[in-house]
């Protein structure tokens, strides 16, 4: 069932490279979205997140290789803005967003 106001549920694929791409907007107000339920990050390789700004290597969160990073509003770590990510290797690497 549907909530007024939430995201809904969706998960993409996002190319990062060695360059700040965002992966997540922000929410603005002028969209009627207003939460997030969850929100999941998983990686396959080293990826460090900006928050709300550029994503710049060796600084922020990291994700380790094969892991991944959860926010929830039980965790209340849930995060409504911009989000953008980079890694330190070559070529481009799967980011896996999960959220709603």
């Amino acid at each position: 069932m549907a909530h007024t106001g939430y995201l809904t549920p969706s998960c993409i694929a996002k190319d990062v490279g060695a360059t700040s791409t965002k992966v997540c907007d922000a929410l603005p107000p002028s969209t009627g979205i207003t939460y997030r339920l969850f929100q999941n990050i998983s990686d396959d390789a080293d990826i460090y997140l900006g928050l709300g700004k550029a994503a710049e290597t060796n600084k922020g969160l990291v994700i380790r290789k094969s892991g991944d990073y959860e926010m929830t509003i039980a965790k209340g770590n849930l995060y409504l803005g911009e989000i953008c990510a980079i890694h330190a290797g070559t070529g481009n690497k799967t980011l896996l967003v999960t959220q709603g």
